[in-house]
């Protein structure tokens, strides 16, 4: 061993030797020639060493922000969201604006996925258009996530069918009372496109629609209800009101015509009505208030006679008859005489003739509408005589006066005579 730790030692020191004793012979231009073989060396920051280890030291700063960014708190999230929502108030100004909800937001509200993303949209002449994207990891913050998703909710209340019910409204305006057979106007105060207006009278009739009209056709108190539901059929809001309905009063009119006037002369009566709350209207611009009432027409035609009556509580009620006035005289129409030379009843003429002083002309016509007879003087009425001579048959025969009022104005007035004689 001892041999070979020196042998060992004795060749260390002859290649030591060799070494420190070497000389190379100089030869001239070596270093020029040296100088020209070799390449002028790159930059430093372009060498690959330098390079890696910038890679390595920015891979090594993302790996340390990474480990040590903590996870957004509640208010930093709830922010966060407030942030976006007022940036797009700002850029939506004068556009009509509606928030919706990716669906990627309803995992933020039930299970939080990694950069869960909320989406902000607005609405534009009825085109959806992305507004602003916003991603939040929200690993392992399922309390967090629903906590801003709640806030985001309400600021946001009309894109929530939640919202939405707790918001329906079934208000509706009724007046207090109303009159029996008048119309009842349903109005909802709300009118939303995506729902269903229902209405119900008495729990029996039912309407459609947020507008109905309804007519009130019995008395007594009436229920009214409003429902309110969505698209899907739930009930979001329900109303009701109790109208009260008044009777109104069954008007019936009877009217007579006084024989024993010259000038017509008629009396109208009503029954059913408050006879302090009666008016007629006679139809030729005269009116009446009392119960019983008496007027004469001063002119020929067809005349409207409306009565009207209200009751305590305001509930009109009307009626209308139709009276022919043939002139302002009350004629007598049907005559009969027996023209047989026995000096009882042989003439005819209207008895009315003989007391007014006025311009006339009587014609009498036969069945087949022969003329018989003409007169214009009440000194000179019809004895039953015909133009050839004989005696009128047993029978009816028409009678026509046309005649000038006191008033000035033409009228007629026609009648039937019989001969009752053998």
């Amino acid at each position: 061993m001892n041999n070979t730790k020196r042998m060992k030692q004795n060749f260390e020191e002859i290649i030591k030797n060799s070494v420190n004793n070497h000389e190379m012979p100089y030869e001239s231009g070596a270093w020029e020639s040296f100088v020209k073989n070799t390449a002028k060396a790159s930059p430093f920051y372009k060498s690959g060493w330098f390079i890696g280890i910038a890679l390595l030291s920015l891979t090594l700063l993302l790996v340390t922000t990474t480990m040590f960014t903590p996870n957004p708190t509640k208010n930093e999230v709830a922010k966060n969201i407030l942030k976006n929502r007022k940036q797009f108030s700002e850029n939506s100004a004068g556009i009509k604006e509606e928030v919706t909800i990716a669906e990627d937001y309803q995992q933020v509200s039930s299970e939080p996925t990694e950069n869960t993303v909320v989406t902000f949209r607005q609405t534009k002449n009825k085109q959806t258009l992305p507004l602003q994207t916003t991603s939040t990891d929200l690993t392992g913050q399922k309390e967090k996530a629903n906590t801003a998703a709640e806030l985001f909710k309400r600021t946001q209340p009309r894109n929530f069918e939640e919202s939405a019910a707790v918001t329906a409204s079934a208000e509706f305006y009724l007046p207090k009372s109303i009159c029996e057979g008048e119309t009842i106007y349903l109005t909802a105060q709300e009118n939303h496109i995506n729902r269903r207006y229902q209405w119900f009278i008495n729990r029996t009739i039912t309407l459609e629609g947020s507008n109905q009209n309804y007519k009130a056709a019995k008395s007594g108190e009436t229920e009214i209800s409003l429902a309110v539901f969505d698209n899907k059929g739930n009930e979001l809001a329900k109303k009701t009101h109790v109208i009260e309905v008044n009777p109104k009063m069954e008007l019936s009119v009877s009217l007579e015509n006084n024989p024993n006037s010259l000038i017509n002369q008629y009396t109208f009566e009503v029954s059913g009505a408050d006879q302090h709350q009666v008016t007629w209207d006679f139809g030729d611009g005269t009116q009446s208030n009392e119960n019983s009432a008496n007027h004469s027409y001063k002119k020929m035609g067809v005349y409207e006679v409306k009565c009207s009556s209200s009751t305590e509580y305001g509930c009109k009620s009307s009626t209308i008859t139709k009276l022919e006035i043939p002139g302002i005289y009350n004629f007598r129409k049907d005559y009969g005489f027996s023209p047989n030379g026995d000096n009882i009843n042989d003439n005819f003429i209207p008895v009315e003739l003989t007391s007014l002083a006025v311009d006339f002309v009587m014609n009498i016509y036969a069945r087949n509408g022969q003329l018989i007879f003409t007169t214009n003087s009440a000194e000179t009425p019809w004895n039953g005589m015909l133009a050839n001579g004989t005696r009128c048959l047993f029978g009816s025969y028409v009678w026509v006066v046309t005649l000038t009022n006191e008033y000035g104005n033409e009228e007629v007035y026609k009648g039937t005579i019989t001969n009752v004689s053998n």
